[in-house]
């Protein structure tokens, strides 16, 4: 008698965390549905160019917030939005460099990024990646450092106008 009422008590633990797991599933999906209806101004202005709301789009694809996540659109928009001249998006993509998010870890693009990101953003902005690019310049040797640099010049020519 014991085991059977042990056996029951699993099959009805499993039941519910089966049903539970769908209601969640379910529950982000309205979430995600609920959200894009908020907001449909990100992707009107995201397809206008606004580089603001692109690095919005990028990190919701990154972290698969509201919209199912896609590292490879995410990189894609990320690219946009730091090529626009989005200081923010800037230091993303150099970040998910130095990690290998998304992309083949690049130490040489990572600094670059950084580096671009580092000199379009505010001082609060900049202690903070300087602080990062500092661990990934530790990883460079002296020729990928000066192609880093090289490389940064190039990325500073991005940035957003006054």
């Amino acid at each position: 008698m014991k085991s059977i009422t042990v056996i029951l008590s699993i099959i009805s633990f499993v039941t519910l965390t089966s049903l539970f797991a769908k209601d969640m599933d379910q529950i982000k999906k309205e979430r995600h549905a609920i959200r894009v209806k908020e907001n449909p101004g990100l992707f009107a202005r995201a397809e206008k160019g606004d580089v603001k709301a692109i690095r919005a789009l990028a990190y919701r694809y990154r972290k698969g917030e509201y919209l199912p996540k896609d590292l490879q659109k995410s990189i894609e928009l990320y690219k946009k939005s730091a090529k626009g001249g989005y200081y923010k998006a800037q230091g993303d993509l150099g970040f998910m460099y130095s990690r290998g998010e998304g992309v083949t870890r690049d130490y040489v693009e990572a600094y670059a990024w950084m580096s671009a990101s580092i000199k379009n953003g505010p001082e609060s902005w900049k202690k903070s990646f300087t602080f990062k690019r500092s661990g990934v310049e530790k990883r460079l040797s002296e020729d990928e450092l000066a192609r880093a640099i090289l490389l940064a010049e190039k990325y500073c020519k991005y940035k957003l106008a006054p």
